[in-house]
């Protein structure tokens, strides 16, 4: 299903686009996908270019009648150890692109009222000091993801973080997604277990953490025979 018969059927209200990495020939190793050794944007030949395809990207759904409410230009920037799809940022130079190149380009395009989301990190307190570090003037959305902090994930630990902690900077009264969290431990639990892990992520993160929306990313949730 196309994103259009998706926002006309099921009445869709807001759209956010999420970046896992500019295209290749803009990073600073274009023979990888991830963001492995900090490979990331090259900032001295791509900022401007990679500004200009996500304003584009969200003009050409605009002309085919969806609206993108809010794009992220990174996703978890602090992931230099996966395979995946990813693309490595500093905290300050994420911070710059968005003030220098992201919001003039959104502009330029007329999408002036096309909101900027960061940082989108994996962990909420690992979002609290990415986003700490940075120019967060022309960021409108706070965003953080809501699985175990790095010291966990270290200890063997996945899935829904079960004591996030309220961010310690000042947000400016902006508002703080959690923009993915899952149970991505590898075993599909569809017992009470699994429930109370996600209630009280959602719990935490919502009413202690004061995030002000939440999130799930859906999994493979067939249940075995």
């Amino acid at each position: 299903m196309d994103s259009k018969k998706a926002k006309e059927r099921f009445q869709v209200p807001v759209i956010i686009a999420s970046t896992w990495t500019p295209p290749l020939y803009m990073k600073t190793n274009p023979n990888s996908i991830s963001g492995k050794w900090f490979n990331g944007l090259n900032l001295n030949t791509s900022s401007t270019l990679f500004a200009r395809y996500l304003a584009g990207f969200a003009k050409a759904y605009q002309n085919e009648g969806i609206t993108i409410n809010a794009i992220s230009p990174t996703n978890e920037p602090e992931n230099v150890f996966s395979d995946w799809d990813a693309s490595y940022w500093a905290s300050n130079k994420l911070g710059e692109f968005v003030t220098n190149n992201l919001r003039p380009a959104l502009n330029e395009e007329g999408l002036q009222s096309t909101k900027i989301i960061a940082s989108e990190n994996a962990a909420w307190g690992t979002a609290n000091t990415f986003l700490s570090g940075m120019d967060r003037s022309n960021v409108d959305i706070l965003a953080g993801h809501g699985y175990v902090e790095i010291t966990e994930l270290i200890g063997g630990k996945r899935g829904f973080n079960q004591s996030p902690s309220k961010w310690t900077f000042s947000t400016g009264g902006k508002p703080m997604w959690v923009t993915e969290a899952s149970d991505d431990g590898g075993n599909y639990d569809a017992g009470i277990e699994g429930g109370l892990k996600l209630a009280v992520n959602m719990h935490k993160l919502l009413a202690d953490c004061d995030a002000s929306a939440l999130c799930l990313l859906a999994r493979d949730a067939r249940i075995p025979k």
